[in-house]
C-alpha cells in the first residue's frame, strides 16, 4: 500500500514519545509521567492519548487541579 503522506517528526518528539509510550504501557502514575506529558503536549498539544493519561496521573496522585488548570491554560494560549 503506498503512503499518502509521510509525517516528519523531529528527534525530540520521537524520543519523548518513546518514553511516554513506555510509561503508558507500564501504567506508571508518577511525577515523571506527568513531566513527560507536559513535554509531549508542548511539542504536540493535539495528542488526545497524552491528555487522557495526564488526567489519570493527576487524579491518581491527587494533585492540585488549580495548578493543572493553570498549566492547561498555557497550552491553550500557546495553541489557539
Amino acid at each position: 500500500v503506498p503512503q499518502m503522506a509521510k509525517i516528519r517528526l523531529d528527534a525530540e518528539y520521537k524520543e519523548t514519545y518513546g518514553k511516554f509510550r513506555a510509561v503508558l504501557m507500564d501504567n506508571e502514575h508518577s511525577l515523571r509521567a506527568l513531566e513527560l506529558t507536559t513535554t509531549l503536549l508542548r511539542i504536540g498539544p493535539a495528542d488526545y492519548t497524552a491528555w487522557c493519561f495526564r488526567r489519570r496521573v493527576i487524579c491518581k496522585l491527587e494533585l492540585d487541579l488549580r495548578e493543572e488548570l493553570s498549566q492547561s491554560s498555557e497550552f491553550v494560549d500557546a495553541n489557539p
